[in-house]
C-alpha cells in the first residue's frame, strides 16, 4: 500500500465537510441594531478604520447635528457615532464569531514519523509512519458548535447592553449639564444681589448705622455666593469634559445644549410599578445575558461527560521493515481513565452552574428593585417641581413684590428688599434642582426597564417665571 493511500484512507470524510471559509467580520451586528432599534430607536454603526467613505460619513453627519443645540438624542445618536470604546466592544462580535467557526472545525489530525539506522552494513533504514485523529473530537462537533452559538448570542446581548448602558449615561450626564448650566445663571444673580447688600451693610457699617454682627453675615453671604458660582463653573467644565469623552469628541469641536431644562410633561400617566417591573424582567439585556450564562454552562457540562475521554484516536500506521518488508495496519491511541475520571471537573460545573442560577435570580431581584426605586424617585421629584411651581414659588415672588412696594414706600429697608430675592432666587435653585433630578430619575427608569418608559413623550423648554426687579437705591 503506497503512502498516499494510506493518508486518504486514515484522513475521516468528514474533514472535507468542516469547512474553511473565513467568518464574517460584522456577523451578528444586524441583530444588535435591530435590538437597539426596537429598545430605543436609535442608529447603531459599525466604525471600519480601513473604510474611508464609511469615515467621512459618519464625520459629516456629527458635524451636521454640532451645527444646532443639541438635544439628548443629538448627543446620543453623535455618542453611538463616535465613542470608541464602544467600537471596541463591537469587536466581541468578531471574536466570538471567530469561536463559533472554530467551534464547526475539525482537529488536525496527528501525524508522526520514526526513522532507525541499523547497525548492520546489509539491513535498510527502518522507517515508521503513523496517522491519527481524535474520535471523541469528532463526536462532540455538534455539540461544540451548540454551546458556542450559544456564547455568540450572549455576545450579541452584552454589546446590545453596553450600547444602552452609553445611551443612559449620555443622557443623565446631559440633564446634569443642563441643570448645572441653570443653577450656573441663578447662582450669579445670587451674587449679584449678596454683592449689593455686603456693599451697602459696609456703607452703613462705616457710617455708624449698623453694627459690626449685622455687617459680617451680609459680607459672608457675599464671599459664599462667589464660591458657589467657581464651584458651578468648574462643575460644568467636569460635566462637558464627560459629556466630550462620552460623544468622542476632541475639544476643537464646538457645540451647545440648550440652557434650561425641559418642562415637566403636561400629561404624564405612568404605569403602576408591578408593571414596570414585569416589563423590566421581560426585556433586560442583563438578564437575559445571565440566563444565557446559565444554559451555556449546563449545556457544557453535558459536552464535558466525555472529559474523561479525551483521547481516543484512531488511525492508522505503517512501517518498513530492515528487511524490506513493509507491515501497514490500524492504530489506536486511548488515554484510559484511572486516576483522573473527571470527578473534579463534574463537581467545578456543578458549582458553576449553581452560582449562574444564584446570580441569575439576584440580579432579577436587584432588576425589580432598582425599577421600584427610580419609580419611587420620579414620583417625588415630580411632586418636588410642582410643589415649588404652584406653591413656593409664587409666595416667594409675592413676598418679593410686597417687600419692593414697601421699599418704594419707604417703610422697609434695602437689606429686607435683598432678603426677599434672595429667598426667591433660593427657592428658584432647588425647583431647577428638583427638574434635574426628575428628568435624571426618569432616564435611569427608563435604564432600568432596558428600554424606553412607555408613554414617554418630549416636553417643552422649561421657563422659569418671570421676577419683579429688585433694584436698591441708594
Amino acid at each position: 500500500m503506497s503512502r498516499r493511500r494510506l493518508l486518504l484512507y486514515a484522513l475521516p470524510a468528514t474533514l472535507l465537510l468542516s469547512g474553511c471559509s473565513n467568518p464574517p467580520e460584522h456577523r451578528g451586528f444586524e441583530s444588535v441594531q435591530a435590538k437597539v432599534s426596537t429598545l430605543i430607536d436609535k442608529d447603531v454603526e459599525w466604525r471600519d478604520p480601513d473604510d474611508s467613505t464609511t469615515l467621512a460619513s459618519f464625520d459629516a453627519r456629527t458635524q451636521e447635528l454640532l451645527k444646532t443645540e443639541l438635544t439628548p438624542d443629538a448627543a446620543v445618536q453623535i455618542a453611538l457615532l463616535n465613542n470608541r470604546t464602544l467600537q471596541a466592544t463591537y469587536e466581541d462580535l468578531g471574536i466570538a464569531s471567530a469561536d463559533l467557526m472554530e467551534a464547526g472545525i475539525i482537529k488536525n489530525p496527528g501525524f508522526s514519523m520514526y526513522a532507525r539506522i541499523p547497525d548492520a552494513a546489509s539491513s535498510t533504514l527502518n522507517t515508521q509512519f503513523s496517522i491519527a485523529m481524535n474520535f471523541i473530537d469528532i463526536l462532540l462537533l455538534p455539540l461544540r458548535k451548540k454551546v458556542e452559538g450559544m456564547r455568540f448570542e450572549a455576545a450579541k446581548a452584552r454589546v446590545t447592553m453596553a450600547v444602552l448602558e452609553l445611551v443612559s449615561d449620555v443622557r443623565m450626564n446631559y440633564y446634569k449639564l443642563q441643570g448645572e448650566t441653570a443653577r450656573l445663571k441663578l447662582r450669579k444673580t445670587a451674587l449679584e444681589a449678596a454683592q449689593a447688600g455686603s456693599e451697602f451693610a459696609e456703607k452703613l457699617g462705616k457710617a455708624g448705622n449698623m453694627s459690626e454682627l449685622t455687617v459680617i453675615p451680609r459680607v459672608a453671604l457675599f464671599h459664599q455666593a462667589t464660591l458657589d458660582v467657581a464651584k458651578t463653573e468648574l462643575e460644568l467644565i467636569s460635566l462637558r469634559e464627560k459629556m466630550n469623552r462620552l460623544m468622542g469628541l476632541s475639544a476643537d469641536r464646538k457645540w451647545t445644549i440648550a440652557a434650561e431644562l425641559p418642562a415637566l410633561p403636561e400629561k404624564e400617566t405612568l404605569p403602576a410599578a408591578d408593571t414596570l417591573e414585569a416589563i423590566a424582567v421581560a426585556q433586560r439585556v442583563d438578564l437575559d445575558v445571565q440566563r444565557q450564562d446559565v444554559a451555556i454552562i449546563d449545556k457544557a457540562r453535558a459536552m464535558h461527560h466525555w472529559g474523561v475521554y479525551t483521547a481516543v484516536e484512531p488511525g492508522a500506521n505503517t512501517e518498513k521493515e530492515p528487511d524490506r518488508v513493509r507491515v501497514t495496519g490500524p492504530q489506536l491511541n486511548l488515554d484510559i481513565p484511572i486516576f483522573n475520571r473527571g470527578q473534579a471537573d463534574r463537581a467545578r460545573f456543578r458549582a458553576q452552574l449553581r452560582q449562574a442560577q444564584d446570580k441569575l435570580e439576584a440580579l432579577e431581584q436587584t432588576v425589580r428593585s432598582e425599577v421600584r426605586e427610580e419609580y419611587a424617585h420620579i414620583l417625588a421629584a415630580r411632586n418636588a417641581v410642582e410643589y415649588y411651581r404652584d406653591s413656593i414659588l409664587p409666595l416667594r415672588l409675592r413676598a418679593l413684590s410686597l417687600t419692593s412696594e414697601h421699599y418704594n414706600a419707604m417703610t422697609v429697608g434695602p437689606l429686607d428688599l435683598l432678603s426677599a430675592k434672595q429667598d426667591q432666587i433660593s427657592s428658584q435653585l432647588e425647583q431647577t434642582e428638583a427638574l434635574r433630578d426628575y428628568w435624571i430619575h426618569r432616564t435611569e427608569l427608563e435604564h432600568a426597564l432596558g428600554g424606553k418608559l412607555p408613554g414617554a413623550a418630549p416636553a417643552p423648554i422649561f421657563t422659569p417665571p418671570p421676577a419683579p426687579a429688585a433694584s436698591v437705591k441708594e
